[in-house]
């Protein structure tokens, strides 16, 4: 296992650097998006705020969340801050993203994924069975959630997708969810049930407009308790909001950490060709030592943090309760079968409510 820290299913050597680098950033993007877009571009560079600090210790709990998927706490734990964010309009996206260039990098080839054992991660693919015929490890392709879908950047195609969110019931209805290590802030766009190679997407492009994580997370330690992160999405071209279009979950507290509980994710292209969501269902354990989670299914390569973890799943709205995501130690896990996530207590719940009143 000694290249655990290379799982980090969340984030690419690329789009670490396109992180660090907002001016090269914005060359890319000048070349690309029209002058209106271009002179946005160049507002935002610099503007995007760096995580907050806090002289608080975190303390962790001993147990699951509560025990049944109450309301969230009305008062916000001051000790928790905000990360804002600069964010492309909606405008400039449909711009960018139009059906044409939606189609050529659809024909694009990728990335062939591996084919046996890599290093750190044993023979992902020989592990690969159905749940009917094997509840511990299993994994089926399907079609995603319309609640459930990609992160990508905006100067990107959508089959670099590099992170998986979900949208999270909210009174203002624009708000998603993902895990703190994806970074979602600059120029990041969330495409609700990723179809590959459509020419237009079944639920839209919606552009972020500003992210709440909390200060206390850290890649290690009892700091990855605290790896989830939400973001608010601008209306779109129609005025719609996000909620309206595609439905919610409902953020909950982790009941126990036995939960048996769906997951749906976006792999990586370059693990998984397909390029389609995986889902599996399985029960939850105890991380012994955190307070957090594991899901043992296959097939959650790079690309699946945030996924999220639903139980109570109602087969009419295609929409549950959401009690977890993939992230916490290891960046969310060691290897695409193994998948970790903190567990859903009032930590969560404060940020939550410090998202809905910023």
């Amino acid at each position: 296992m000694g290249h655990k820290r290379a799982r980090k299913r969340g984030r690419s050597k690329a789009v670490a650097w396109s992180l660090a680098t907002g001016i090269g950033l914005a060359a890319v993007l000048a070349a690309s998006l029209s002058p209106a877009a271009d002179a946005q571009v160049r507002q935002l560079i610099g503007t995007q705020a760096q995580p907050g600090r806090s002289a608080v210790t975190a303390t962790g709990t001993g147990a699951a969340g509560g025990g049944s998927a109450v309301g969230a706490p009305t008062a916000v734990a001051p000790r928790r801050t905000a990360t804002a964010s600069a964010s492309v309009s909606t405008e400039s996206l449909q711009q960018f993203w139009t059906p044409a260039r939606l189609a050529a990098a659809a024909a694009s080839p990728v990335a062939a994924g591996p084919k046996g054992a890599t290093p750190g991660r044993g023979s992902d693919l020989a592990r690969t069975s159905s749940v009917g015929s094997d509840n511990t490890l299993g994994h089926s392709y399907d079609n995603a959630r319309p609640s459930i879908g990609i992160l990508v950047y905006a100067d990107k195609n959508l089959t670099t997708h590099y992170c998986t969110a979900s949208v999270v019931q909210s009174p203002g209805k624009n708000l998603i969810m993902t895990a703190a290590h994806c970074r979602p802030g600059y120029w990041v766009a969330f495409v609700p049930d990723y179809q590959a190679g459509a020419r237009t997407q079944p639920y839209g492009i919606w552009s972020v407009k500003s992210v709440y994580t909390d200060s206390h997370y850290a890649a290690t330690g009892t700091g990855t308790d605290y790896d989830y992160a939400f973001a608010k999405v601008a209306p779109d071209t129609r005025g719609r909001l996000l909620q309206n279009v595609t439905g919610g979950n409902v953020l909950t507290r982790t009941p126990t950490y036995s939960n048996w509980a769906g997951v749906t994710g976006y792999p990586e292209t370059a693990s998984a060709p397909a390029d389609k969501a995986v889902t599996c269902w399985n029960w939850t354990t105890k991380l012994t030592g955190y307070t957090q989670m594991q899901f043992l299914c296959t097939g959650f390569y790079s690309g699946t943090s945030g996924s999220p973890w639903l139980i109570h799943l109602d087969s009419r709205t295609n929409t549950g309760d959401v009690i977890g995501l993939i992230g916490g130690l290891q960046y969310g896990g060691p290897n695409s079968w193994i998948s970790y996530s903190p567990v859903f207590d009032n930590k969560i719940f404060y940020l939550y409510n410090y998202a809905l009143s910023h």
